[in-house]
């Protein structure tokens, strides 16, 4: 008797509480049981002259660029090209004024500038351009043409000093008239070997350098960031962690940069050590040393067009493959090889599913670069980070977990701006990094690794790639071919490819897909990266997005299907309090959801969703109050919840913006059908 009393309150009370949808009381010291997992951070807003570090931005932001700027017109010179950059990172650290046109990209000398609707007006002779801002320029550095390394202790003096620098040959003319520039520093003779020239920087200037920023300039080539460096009074050198006198060198430097506050732009004289040195400290290498211009694309604007994403193929017992491009955690490559007419600028680029490696430090270096290739992606376009996230680490070399903790958020931050969603992984990944990711990276679907083994890391998966940095296309046909033979109709199996950029184009790819379903449409499936990790995370038991491209209906409004379109940038809007509510067809068991709200579309803070409850119900009749949420000011509502199971969910919205106006630019729910 007693229990069958104590399970009719029981249900009294489920009943009680399912049927209560009226609206709360104004109480605003109610706050959710539940934490948010996205904090929101105070960028600050960019100065109208100087550079500006954003709060959770590695790379700086340059001012806004003046109306028309003066474009130099560059040969390959070594010393007239070093001239130019350096002169331009000195000139547009007050305000981008001076753009270069480097005859010699790839992508062509005006192709960027055109693209971003820049004005400007050409000079061949530097020296006119020169003197035109010479009041601006404090003096020259000399570099010693028989100690190359010289150029990079000339580049971090003159970022210190408002200097440029010059070889021994140019330093006649811009002493004499007109210019009659002092010479701040003479380096000729100065030191018998590069490592007492990096000495000597240390030792003079390194105390009034960034300790954000660390530049590596091979001094025998012509490297474009050392505008940025100019710029940003980056410490400069070129030193090999495979002697181990360099690494020393490159330890101490490290040690006095704040944990996830610090990157080392440019290039490494020794990639796999440069990079492992780096990551032992947390602190990613952005490879950069040809991108051009920096001082002037950092200076647009940040907004960027999201594509859309479509709908996730229905999972089967067949082979999923996802093919990937490397080489995109390269800025330089995103901004000189990938439009290429072999790869994106390929006439066939659509035909089959590809993942695009693009850098999310392009949001700081060149945001508008990024803009135009998000802007013109197809539906089998979808953007990955290159290794390994915000930029480049070797991630097993960072032991320190608190180090690679920051490296985790800062990857979150880029990527909840960017709509990255997958990362692949250089080298392996233990443990502690998945876990890392998992807890602090939460906009994540999933890793594609160079080395490892199939693991799960709370809602993260993470996968090998198959065929890795493969040189050769018949590489990865070879193998899944061999692959197909696996499926058997019991399971699904799931393998990616990673493909060289470098060494093959887009139409190799699509070639190669459409002669594997000739023959093995029945078994093989060739999807997106993002669907690959959805896939395989629904076949494992692992929370994914099941509301994307759902069906969405509201109490009035128009665009409800821009909810669950994968875009944060499209979204639904309605002219007062309001409910939207997503059908997912079946009961999911849900134990997370995410809103994006008003600000995530460059809208006003206050545009915000205020005050909203979050329900469910398998029935579309009866509701449950799943979470209510008052005073809510965040970009971001993203939040795991107590599971449960619903084929119904909605957002009873109590309280829009300050205008009155309900605002919700994505909505989407984690789980598994139950």
């Amino acid at each position: 008797m007693k229990k069958f009393i104590m399970c009719l309150l029981c249900g009294m009370l489920i009943f009680m509480t399912a049927c209560d949808t009226s609206k709360p009381e104004d109480n605003t010291d109610i706050v959710s049981k539940y934490p948010n997992n996205y904090a929101d951070i105070d960028e600050g807003t960019v100065n109208s002259e100087g550079i500006t570090w954003l709060n959770g931005h590695l790379l700086p932001t340059f001012a806004p660029a003046a109306e028309s700027l003066d474009a130099i017109e560059v040969s390959q010179s070594k010393d007239l090209y070093t001239l130019a950059v350096t002169f331009q990172g000195l000139i547009n650290r007050k305000q981008p004024r001076v753009l270069i046109l480097n005859s010699n990209a790839g992508e062509g000398k005006e192709t960027w500038a055109k693209e971003f609707g820049l004005s400007y007006t050409k000079e061949k002779d530097i020296y006119k351009v020169i003197e035109k801002y010479k009041s601006e320029i404090k003096g020259i550095v000399i570099y010693d043409t028989k100690l190359n390394d010289t150029i990079n202790v000339a580049t971090t003096i003159a970022g210190v000093e408002d200097g440029i620098v010059v070889s021994p040959k140019l330093a006649e003319k811009l002493t004499a008239e007109p210019f009659n520039f002092p010479v701040i520093k003479d380096l000729r003779g100065m030191f018998t070997d590069r490592l007492e020239a990096y000495d000597f920087a240390y030792n003079e200037y390194f105390s009034k350098c960034d300790k954000r920023i660390f530049t590596g300039a091979d001094p025998e080539t012509n490297v474009g960031i050392r505008d940025l460096a100019v710029a940003a009074k980056a410490f400069t050198i070129w030193l090999d962690p495979t002697n181990p006198e360099d690494k020393e060198h490159v330890k101490k430097y490290f040690a006095q940069t704040e944990a996830g506050k610090g990157c080392y732009t440019g290039w490494w004289k020794g990639e796999v050590k440069g990079v492992a040195a780096a990551s032992e400290f947390g602190i990613p290498t952005i490879p950069s040393d040809y991108y051009e211009n920096y001082s002037v694309f950092s200076s647009l604007s940040k907004e960027i067009e999201i594509p859309e994403v479509p709908e996730k193929p229905k999972l089967e017992n067949k082979l999923y493959v996802a093919l990937v491009f490397s080489d995109g955690d390269n800025i330089q490559y995103n901004q000189h090889h990938m439009k290429s007419n072999s790869l994106w600028g390929s006439s066939k680029r659509g035909s089959v599913p590809i993942g695009w490696t693009i850098s999310p430090m392009l949001l700081d270096a060149g945001p508008q670069m990024m803009n135009y290739y998000y802007k013109n992606a197809t539906d089998m376009d979808c953007f990955i980070s290159g290794p390994s996230g915000a930029g480049y680490m070797t991630v097993q070399n960072c032991k320190d977990e608190v180090l690679f903790d920051e490296f985790a958020k800062n990857t979150d931050t880029y990527f909840r701006k960017t709509n990255q969603k997958v990362i692949t992984i250089w080298d392996t990944l233990g443990d502690m990094q998945g876990n890392s990711y998992s807890k602090y990276t939460k906009s994540l679907y999933g890793l594609f690794m160079q080395n490892g083994e199939n693991k799960v890391y709370g809602e993260t998966s993470s996968t090998p790639f198959t065929s890795n940095y493969a040189a050769s296309i018949d590489d990865i046909k070879m193998n899944i071919e061999i692959l197909s033979t696996k499926v058997d109709g019991t399971k699904p199996i799931f393998h990616a490819f990673q493909g060289v950029a470098w060494n093959m184009g887009y139409n190799d790819m699509q070639k190669m897909a459409a002669s594997i379903l000739k023959d093995l449409e029945d078994k093989v499936v060739f999807v997106r990266p993002d669907h690959f990790m959805m896939l395989q995370n629904e076949a494992n038991g692992v929370p994914y997005n099941v509301a994307l491209r759902g069906n969405v209906s509201s109490s009035q409004g128009e665009n409800t299907e821009s909810l669950v379109d994968g875009s944060f940038t499209n979204g639904w809007s309605a002219e007062s309090e309001n409910w939207i509510s997503i059908d997912l067809g079946a009961e999911y068991k849900i134990s997370r959801y995410v809103l994006k709200h008003a600000e995530t579309a460059y809208m006003d803070k206050g545009l915000n969703t205020k005050d909203y409850k979050i329900q469910a119900s398998s029935d579309n009749e009866t509701w449950t109050d799943i979470e209510e949420v008052k005073g809510n000011t965040s970009s971001i509502t993203d939040k795991n919840v107590d599971l449960f199971t619903a084929q119904y969910v909605r957002v009873l919205i109590l309280n829009a913006g300050t205008d009155g106006i309900a605002r919700v630019q994505e909505f989407e729910l984690y789980g598994n059908k139950a």
